[in-house]
């Protein structure tokens, strides 16, 4: 019967639509890293309660974490070595990095 095959079916994951950062928080969830860790790694407990938090994914949370979102509006809290770690990284793939010097 087509109940039975609905009920048999897999259920889908409802993915929950996530929120628009705007960069006060942006700001607010780069204070919010851990800062013992060495850079690139994140908790999953940390990064999931941060998502939930301001309703995103637990990836953007790591992005603005590693500097690979929201990096124009976290600059002021990055420390010299993060700004160099930045400017290492990207200044060979061609991007305009002539706002770190603003």
């Amino acid at each position: 019967s087509i109940d039975a095959d609905a009920a048999a079916a897999p259920k889908r994951i409802k993915r929950v639509r996530s929120q628009t950062l705007n960069a006060q928080q942006a700001k607010e969830i780069y204070s919010l890293r851990p800062s013992e860790l060495p850079p690139g790694v994140a908790t999953i407990g940390h990064t999931a309660e941060l998502a939930a938090k301001y309703h995103v994914a637990t990836n953007t949370i790591r992005d603005i974490w590693n500097r690979r979102s929201w990096a124009k509006a976290t600059l002021p809290l990055w420390t010299p070595k993060e700004v160099q770690d930045y400017r290492d990284t990207y200044s060979q793939t061609g991007v305009s990095l002539l706002w770190l010097d603003a």
